[in-house]
Order: C-alpha cells, then structure tokens, then sequence
C-alpha cells in the first residue's frame, strides 16, 4: 500500500487548502469557470485540485502532478507547457520536466506555495 501524503497550500502565508492523498494529485488552474476551487476532486487513477483561478495565468491548468514512488520520495511532474515549478532551495522544475524530491519538501507555483508532507501511520 502507498504511503499517504499530505498537501498544505497556502497564499501570503494563508492556509487555503491541506487535505491527505492516497494516489497521485494534480494541482493546477480551474479548466472552466464552474470548477470548484480548493476542492479535492476524484478524476480516473488520481485526485485534482483546481488551486487557481480561471485568470491566474501563472498556474497552468493542470500544473504539478504529485507522484509518490518509494519511500520517502515523490515525483513532482511539470505538466505545464511553458511555466515552471519552484523549489524552496532556488532551483525549479522547467515545464515538461519531472524531479524525484525526499519528502518533506516545499515549492510554488504563481503566487501559492505547496507544503508535502507525509502523513504519519496509524497505529493497528
């Protein structure tokens, strides 16, 4: 069984959005102007959430995918055509391009920044 993570969104410092995942999430833009915001939305073999508005251009529609692939790591996918993703130590993630990451990790996209974490085991 896959590990569960945890997404934190936040906006100049404001929590906008955490919830945990179990399969893959895409985070991007709202597609359509009824898309609900800060919504975790089950779509096919992963979750999305719309973390932008409709006219918030620095975040593509479907922006990052969150990818858990062993332990401790997830692969942050770049599914942007042109904008990329930023991590905390500076560097990025150019649009099309993928990085496995050791969780905990921070990065943004446009003006939000997206904590990971993982989310800790119950005890049986």
């Amino acid at each position: 069984m896959a590990h569960k993570f945890k997404l934190q969104v936040y906006h100049e410092r404001q929590l906008l959005f955490s919830d945990a995942f179990d399969q893959p999430a895409d985070l991007g833009r709202q597609r359509t102007a009824a898309e609900a915001l800060w919504s975790k939305q089950p779509e096919n073999d992963h979750w999305r959430v719309a973390i932008a508005r409709l006219d918030e251009t620095g975040v593509s529609r479907t922006h990052i995918r969150l990818v858990p692939t062993a332990d401790q790591v997830i692969r942050v996918e770049n599914e942007s055509g042109k904008n990329a993703v930023f991590l905390a130590d500076g560097d990025s993630v150019a649009a099309g391009q993928s990085r496995e990451l050791f969780v905990p990790f921070v990065l943004s996209v446009g003006d939000k920044t997206i904590r990971v974490e993982w989310v800790a085991e119950e005890a049986g």
